[in-house]
């Protein structure tokens, strides 16, 4: 925790408090978050009602539409590469290549689960790399 000042409305500055909440290795910010934002409003309510409370940084709104843009990249993915391979390679191999991709999501988000391991920059670099691995196989 720590004491500062705090600059409300460009008109003064005021005393502040800030709370930093940082994650442990290998755990979940969304789950973090998520429950530190439901302790924090159970303790809010013991709070003075005048207290101005002020959320400065919250990382789950980011992480949380970089997957939803993961997801759907990755459905547009299966779509033009199912497309380009049919129109230029064939029907089979078109069809060995679309079903490889939800494939080796299913897999690869499957053995992460059993294994513990969390999504990251390097475990999506991995799947990354695997599937574009399953791509070039069937040509």
């Amino acid at each position: 925790m720590t004491y500062t000042t705090f600059l409300s409305n460009r008109e003064k500055l005021q005393n502040a408090v800030s709370l930093n909440i940082i994650k442990k290795t290998g755990s979940s910010i969304i789950d973090l978050i998520d429950k530190g934002k439901e302790k924090f409003n159970n303790f809010r309510r013991k709070l003075p009602k005048d207290l101005i409370i002020e959320t400065t940084l919250d990382q789950s709104t980011i992480i949380r539409r970089d997957v939803e843009q993961l997801v759907h990249d990755g459905i547009l993915t299966i779509i033009l590469v199912t497309t380009i391979l049919f129109l230029f390679v064939g029907l089979k191999e078109a069809f060995v290549a679309g079903l490889a991709v939800p494939l080796v999501f299913c897999a690869t988000f499957g053995l992460m689960l059993l294994t513990g391991i969390t999504l990251n920059f390097l475990s999506l670099f991995s799947l990354i790399l695997s599937l574009g691995c399953s791509w070039m196989t069937p040509l």
